[in-house]
C-alpha cells in the first residue's frame, strides 16, 4: 500500500503515488533552476509542464494513478540536464525522434488528438503531416469523404501517438507579413518563405485557388503565441535538449537580414499588411457574431417548439384560450412528441457544443459528442419514417388541410384540399 497525492499540471489534476512525486518534483525544479536566468523562463516552464501533462494523459486510460515508471518513461522522452549537457550533436536527437516515431507502416486512428474518431490525425500520423491539413481536405468535399471517413473510423484500429512527437502546423504572425501563413508553411515545410510567397501570389494569376487555400489556413490554424507552439512550428519537440538549440536558433534569425530584391518584393505587402489584417480581424469577427446569431436562433426555436410541445404532454395549453393550437397539437400522437423533443433536446445540445469549439476553440468529449449525434440522427430517422402515419391520423382528424390518398409505386402522394 502506497501513499498518494493531488498535483495540477498545466490546469490538470493527477493522482501520483508519493514516490514518484518525489522524483518528478525534484525534476520540475531542477528544470526551473536552469532556465531561471532566460526571459521566457515562465513560458518555457508552462510549455513544458502542459508536454508532461499530456503524456501523462495518454497513462491514465486504464488506471487512476501515476506511478513511478510512468514518471521515469516521462523524463526519458523529456530528458534530463545530464542528457542535455552531454548531446553535442543534433542529429542524434533527431535521429532518436525520427526512430520514436515511426508505425510500421501501419495506419492508426489517433485517439489522443481527435476531433471525432482520429482518423485525420491518423492519417497526418501516417503522412508526417499535421492534422489541419487533412481536415481541410475533408471538409472542402464533404459527401464524398463522409463515406470514406466512416469506412476508415471502422477499419482501422486506434492507437494513443505521444503528443510529444507531434510535427504542427501554426501561423507564424511573430517573423510573417499577413496572417504569417507563409512563414508558418516555410517552417513546417523547412523550405524558404519567399518560394512559399510567390507560389501564392502567383496563383492570383490561375484562378486563385491559392488564395482561396491561404484564406483556408488562415482560418483554421492556430498562431504560435507560446515557446512550446513555435518550437513544435520549427520541427523541435519541447524537451531539455531542444529548448535551447531553438533559442539559439531564433536569436541567429534575428539577426539575419533580407537582400535588396527581398525587400523590394515585400515592401508593398508590409504596407498593405495592417490593414490586410484588422480588415481580416474584423471580419472573423462578423462570421463569429453572424453564427453566434444563426446557433442562437436554432438553439432559442429549438427551445420554443421544445417547451410547446412539453406543455401540450402535461395538459398546460387550454383549449378554451387556444382552439386551433390546441386541436392541432392533440391530433399528434404522443410517441411522436415524445421523439420530436428528444430530436430538439439533442439538436440544443449539439449546437452548443459546435459554438463552444468555434467560438472559443474548446473541444468537448469526441465520445460524448458522436453520442449525441447518432441519438439525434436516429430520433430524425424515426421521426421522418413515422411522418407519413401521423399526417394520415391527422388528416381522419380533419385537422390538416390536405390528405394522403395512399400508396403507388411505394411512395407517398399529396392532394391538397381548397
Amino acid at each position: 500500500m502506497k501513499k498518494t497525492c493531488t498535483v495540477n499540471i498545466a490546469n490538470t489534476i493527477f493522482n501520483i503515488d508519493e514516490d514518484a512525486y518525489n522524483i518528478l518534483s525534484k525534476y520540475l525544479d531542477s528544470v526551473k533552476k536552469y532556465f531561471h536566468k532566460i526571459d521566457d523562463e515562465d513560458e518555457i516552464i508552462n510549455d513544458f509542464e502542459l508536454r508532461i501533462a499530456e503524456n501523462f494523459l495518454t497513462k491514465i486510460k486504464n488506471k487512476n494513478v501515476i506511478d513511478l515508471n510512468d514518471v521515469k518513461n516521462m523524463i526519458k522522452i523529456m530528458g534530463t540536464l545530464e542528457d542535455f549537457e552531454e548531446i553535442s550533436d543534433n542529429d542524434k536527437n533527431e535521429e532518436a525522434q525520427n526512430n520514436q516515431q515511426k508505425n510500421n507502416g501501419k495506419l492508426y486512428r489517433d485517439s489522443s488528438n481527435r476531433i471525432i474518431a482520429g482518423v485525420c490525425s491518423g492519417i497526418s500520423q501516417y503522412f508526417k503531416i499535421d492534422p489541419i491539413i487533412v481536415r481541410i481536405v475533408f471538409f472542402i468535399a464533404v459527401p464524398l469523404n463522409l463515406i470514406v471517413y466512416l469506412i476508415l473510423w471502422f477499419g482501422i484500429p486506434s492507437k494513443d501517438f505521444d503528443p510529444n512527437l507531434r510535427k504542427i502546423l501554426f501561423r507564424d504572425k511573430e517573423n510573417g507579413i499577413i496572417g504569417g501563413v507563409a512563414k508558418g508553411l516555410s517552417n513546417y515545410l523547412k523550405m524558404d518563405v519567399n518560394l512559399i510567397r510567390v507560389f501564392f501570389f502567383g496563383s492570383l494569376f490561375f484562378g486563385g485557388a491559392g488564395l482561396l487555400f491561404y484564406l483556408l489556413l488562415w482560418f483554421f490554424t492556430k498562431e504560435a503565441k507560446t515557446i512550446g507552439q513555435k518550437m513544435n512550428m520549427s520541427g523541435f519537440n519541447v524537451n531539455l535538449s531542444n529548448i535551447e538549440d531553438f533559442i539559439k536558433k531564433k536569436t541567429k534569425n534575428l539577426n539575419s537580414s533580407e537582400s535588396t530584391l527581398t525587400k523590394i518584393f515585400l515592401f508593398p505587402f508590409r504596407l498593405l499588411a495592417p490593414l490586410i489584417n484588422a480588415v481580416w480581424n474584423i471580419g472573423v469577427f462578423i462570421f463569429k457574431t453572424i453564427f453566434f446569431i444563426i446557433i442562437t436562433t436554432i438553439v432559442a426555436t429549438c427551445g420554443i417548439l421544445l417547451l410547446i410541445l412539453l406543455a401540450n404532454l402535461s395538459n398546460e395549453i387550454s383549449a378554451d384560450q387556444y382552439p386551433v393550437f390546441y386541436e392541432f397539437l392533440n391530433a399528434i400522437p404522443d410517441y411522436f412528441i415524445i421523439t420530436t423533443s428528444w430530436s430538439l433536446v439533442f439538436t440544443i445540445a449539439i449546437s452548443f457544443l459546435i459554438a463552444v469549439y468555434v467560438l472559443f476553440n474548446k473541444k468537448s468529449n469526441p465520445y460524448v459528442f458522436m453520442l449525441l449525434v447518432f441519438l439525434w440522427i436516429g430520433f430524425l430517422i424515426f421521426n421522418i419514417l413515422s411522418t407519413p402515419s401521423v399526417i394520415i391520423q391527422m388528416q381522419d382528424l380533419d385537422v390538416l388541410p390536405y390528405w394522403i390518398s395512399g400508396f403507388e409505386n411505394n411512395s407517398y402522394h399529396f392532394k391538397w384540399i381548397y
